[in-house]
């Protein structure tokens, strides 16, 4: 599936966003190293984007790629079984292949150059920008909203991200109950339990003594994420 959007500041440029059409492990794999490609090619593009660690293995169009983080190729615990590990080295060539790297920060671009053994020249670090939705002033009754929805009154303290391993949100709900602050901490995402991967963020929090001041939001609506960041 392809989609041509135009953003603000960009009159000269055409921006095609290519994704995958259907679902599935297999249907990801054959858009990254074969799909994409052939989008990019008929498009006449001049350049191939690719926002994450998933390149194509080869491109006739200038490709740049993002990388987030190589947590899945540094940690042990993360490098998966004998499919997982497979991806991953192809994931590997397809960067080393690619005309250019960002990373997302210093660190990550550390292990680019490390891990994947490219040239410092070949990666430059991006920090992610913020999209202008996430503003400081509220919106009318965003508050009451927020209390309806989620049971959230007054200050709190926010995680929304991965509660998987990698995030390591054991040691923050630890740090929390060490710090001595009163003030809710709320974490956002639907928790998953009995995984390896997926850490007992509850039984966690029960046995540090702060159960009754962790809130677990659940899953939360994308419309809700900036009301609740503000």
């Amino acid at each position: 599936n392809a989609e041509t959007v135009r953003p603000e500041g960009f009159d000269r440029c055409k921006f095609l966003v290519a994704q995958p059409k259907g679902g599935g492990r297999l249907a990801k794999v054959l858009f990254e190293y074969s799909a994409v490609t052939k989008a990019a090619q008929q498009a006449g593009a001049d350049l191939l984007h690719v926002p994450y660690f998933g390149p194509p293995l080869g491109s006739s169009v200038a490709t740049v790629v993002t990388v987030h983080d190589l947590l899945q190729l540094v940690v042990p615990a993360l490098k998966g079984g004998p499919l997982t590990r497979l991806y991953n080295q192809f994931a590997i060539i397809g960067a080393r292949h690619a005309d250019f790297l960002l990373a997302d920060s210093d660190h990550t671009q550390r292990d680019v150059e490390r891990v994947l053994r490219v040239p410092s020249d070949h990666v430059q670090r991006v920090y992610l920008a913020c999209d202008g939705r996430y503003i400081p002033e509220p919106e009318p009754g965003e508050r009451e909203r927020l209390t309806d929805r989620y049971g959230l009154q007054g200050d709190y303290l926010l995680y929304t991200g991965g509660l998987d391993l990698r995030k390591n949100v054991t040691t923050l709900v630890r740090a929390y109950a060490q710090s001595g602050v009163t003030v809710p901490l709320a974490i956002a995402g639907a928790t998953r339990s009995g995984s390896r991967q997926f850490p007992d963020l509850q039984a966690v929090a029960r046995a540090e003594g702060v159960l009754d001041r962790v809130q677990f939001l659940g899953w939360v609506e994308e419309g809700d994420k900036t009301a609740l960041y503000r």
